[in-house]
């Protein structure tokens, strides 16, 4: 039989402490020790008589003000978001222990109560996990959050699709990697954790891969615990892709933003995320009491990754693969230059990527409930436009205007850059609607105290330029931040 294997490492037993409650944190009893979500270089639990410390503040995965977007009930789009469907991982592993504590009501289920999953392994509908791996996984993804009890989940609100391919010794037969995925996509679900690895490569994960992108699932897989080097060996899943990223691959890295030591690198490696010393639940099935432990591997490292492909599409059900996939890349924090070559773009950073603009640099957006027409400017803003003629005068035309989503227009800044390429060149002088006079230099403007000062300044009337009074508020509001 071929093979496939699953790897977790070290444990240790955990210790709480406290932290900063001006932020939007949960309550969950070991979210203190979770330095993953939120890194204040605590000492995060300990092993024997040696401290484990989350060695450098702000090495994490920045998910935090993301839960303040998606769950803090004061945000604008935290109802929007309660009324929909919520997204569907499937958890490709050892199988997923569904009565678990922390996985109570997270389970996908169909109308009559039956979980939606399978055993490959057993062929059966009970995808019961006999190892613990999935079980780690699945409740990093999506552990039930804020809650007083365990840990939290990345994902709040998720539904796990528990997939069993793997036995109780965490290998399995490798063709069931095409069927499980192909199930996993069959039946609804959004994105795919597959935090496995193979040293066999084949054609058929290649289409399968291409199927599920081709079908909006984002598959995440580990990158693997060999230190190996994947350009020149490739053996993973996160190899079958070709031409088209259609896999988002993840390595390792320890607390103080280095590579796992274990953790294999090279081509196929996207993303890295943290994958030393992090909070899971213990998982034997010996033993009715609940643990929490640390593990470690590139395996945590993708479930971190697969909970953030999870508050994307969330928040952005509209995105295709592609979508998902490059906001994911594309805001990872960067290595430091001339570090951790193979390892990917950086270090996810999940607030980044749910806040990238929805829509190109100058689209002019409208909303069904502030009927303001704004321009999309450089990062993340908009500049309201007040009036047509300011509108047309800036080249548009009404056929130009985006129906966009009430709650797209609060992911924007109201604020225009003074960086933009249409606003008036140093040097220039303006005015709004008032007759005050101003000069612009050095994207700043000064105001003009008198006439004489203008005239004796070298211009005259004839250089003013008319400009929208959202322009001089802009000017304006930038000097005083």
């Amino acid at each position: 039989m071929k093979k496939i294997f699953a790897i977790i490492l070290s444990l240790a037993i955990l210790v709480p402490l406290t932290v900063s409650a001006e932020q939007f944190i949960p309550n969950d009893l070991y979210f203190q020790d979770q330095w993953s979500l939120l890194n204040t270089g605590q000492i995060v639990g300990s092993d024997g008589d040696m401290a484990l410390k989350a060695w450098t503040e702000g090495v994490d995965i920045n998910v935090v003000g993301a839960w303040d977007i998606l769950y803090n009930e004061e945000s604008p789009v935290y109802n929007i978001n309660a009324n929909r469907d919520p997204i569907v991982v499937a958890v490709i592993d050892t199988g997923v222990d569904y009565t678990h504590e922390e996985l109570q009501g997270r389970i996908l289920e169909d109308a009559e109560g039956n979980i939606i999953g399978y055993d490959f392994v057993d062929n059966d509908n009970d995808p019961m996990d006999e190892d613990g791996h999935g079980t780690i996984i699945a409740t990093i993804i999506a552990a039930n959050s804020n809650n007083e009890i365990g840990i939290a989940g990345i994902s709040w609100d998720a539904k796990i699709m528990p997939v069993r391919i793997l036995g109780d010794s965490a290998y399995g037969d490798f063709d069931l990697i095409d069927r499980a995925i192909r199930f996993a996509v069959d039946n609804g679900a959004d994105v795919i954790n597959f935090s496995i690895v193979s040293a066999i490569l084949q054609s058929d994960l290649t289409e399968t891969a291409q199927y599920a992108y081709d079908n909006g699932v984002v598959i995440v897989a580990a990158a693997g615990n060999s230190n190996i080097n994947l350009t020149s060996t490739p053996w993973t899943l996160i190899n079958n892709e070709n031409d088209v990223n259609t896999i988002i691959g993840v390595g390792a890295l320890n607390s103080a933003n280095e590579k796992f030591a274990l953790s294999n690198f090279g081509t196929g490696v996207d993303v890295s995320a943290p994958g030393t010393n992090l909070v899971a639940v213990d998982y034997d099935l010996s033993n009715s009491e609940v643990g929490y432990y640390f593990v470690s591997g590139t395996s945590m490292a993708t479930a971190l990754v697969s909970g953030e492909v999870a508050l994307l599409k969330s928040f952005h059900h509209n995105w295709t693969s592609q979508q998902i996939i490059e906001a994911v890349i594309s805001t990872a924090t960067p290595f430091a230059a001339g570090g951790l070559q193979g390892m990917g773009t950086g270090r996810i950073n999940v607030e980044a990527a749910l806040g990238v603009n929805l829509y190109p640099d100058k689209t002019p957006i409208i909303t069904a409930e502030d009927r303001t027409v704004y321009i999309t400017v450089g990062d993340n803003c908009v500049v309201p436009i007040s009036s047509p003629d300011v509108f047309l005068g800036l080249g548009y035309e009404w056929g130009d205007i985006v129906e966009a989503k009430d709650y797209e227009l609060d992911l924007y800044a109201r604020k225009l850059p003074l960086s933009s390429s249409w606003m008036p060149e140093n040097g220039s002088v303006i005015r709004g609607s008032a007759e005050a006079l101003y000069l612009v230099e050095n994207n700043s403007i000064r105001l003009f105290n008198s006439w004489d000062e203008f005239v004796l300044s070298g211009h005259s009337m004839d250089d003013v330029e008319r400009v929208s009074d959202v322009v001089i508020r802009a000017y304006k509001d930038s000097i005083k931040n």
